[in-house]
């Protein structure tokens, strides 16, 4: 049996040369006023960053790349359309009172 080879949608990356990923916690840290130490604040996931290297050749190298760059913005614009939720900005300088 073959090894598996990377695919992005329909292409198939035949000659990929690296695929990562990141994906982080972020977390803050809060100290205890008037004891010792202090507690961590799990404050979500950043977002995840995937990066392919691959070398696309043949006759029809170009338009798979134009295809796949097609796709890859008709998915942001679908996401921001569909799951993109704007942040409200409240703040109005002055400060707070309690």
């Amino acid at each position: 049996m073959p090894p598996p080879r990377p695919m992005l949608d329909d292409l198939e990356l035949v000659q990929a040369q690296r695929i990562a990923s990141s994906d982080e916690q972020v977390f803050a840290e809060h100290a205890v006023p008037s004891l010792e130490g202090d507690f961590l604040q799990d404050l979500g996931r950043r977002a995840v960053r995937i990066e392919a290297s691959a070398v696309l050749s043949g006759p029809e190298a170009k338009d798979k790349v134009a295809d796949l760059r097609e796709k890859i913005l008709a998915y942001i614009a679908y996401y921001n359309r569909t799951r993109a939720k704007p942040y409200k900005w409240t703040y109005t300088g002055r400060p707070l009172n309690a």
